[in-house]
């Protein structure tokens, strides 16, 4: 029997409402009312204030790729196969990484290092793990699933 799209719709409901504050801390690191890019605590492993220049730059550009393909996870997840891989597959881990990393974007927009340097960790770690998941669960039949 085919699936609904309805089919675990508070999750997938849930996963955009995290993609929108993923989207939003992102956008506040830019348009913050304050610069973040020029006024970090000066550390003898900081970059010179001219790197995060070329961060910032870079970041623009991956980042609007990074949130284009995330828009098409959230798409994605309403197909019968999208379902499989991010609804019974991913599950709550989606929710946990966009709620974690709008934690620590909004922790080193404040200049918490430390505890920003903890939650990356755990973004990280979160990220390690919904990897894991779907290439061990999950096989791409094409090459757009693999996107």
């Amino acid at each position: 029997m085919a699936g609904r799209w309805t089919d675990g719709i508070f999750l997938k409901i849930i996963n955009i409402i995290v993609y929108v504050l993923f989207l939003g801390s992102n956008i506040y690191t830019i348009a913050a009312p304050h610069d973040i890019y020029y006024a970090t605590k000066d550390t003898y492993v900081t970059p010179a204030p001219w790197a995060f220049l070329i961060w910032c730059s870079l970041n623009r550009l991956h980042g609007t790729l990074i949130h284009l393909l995330l828009l098409g996870t959230m798409v994605y997840q309403f197909t019968e196969e999208g379902k499989a891989v991010i609804i019974d597959g991913i599950s709550w881990r989606f929710a946990l990484l966009g709620i974690l990393n709008a934690v620590y974007v909004n922790l080193w927009a404040r200049d918490h290092y430390v505890v920003a340097f903890i939650f990356a960790l755990l973004v990280s770690s979160a990220v390690t793990h919904i990897y894991y998941i779907v290439k061990k669960y999950h096989q791409p039949s094409t090459a757009c699933e693999e996107m």
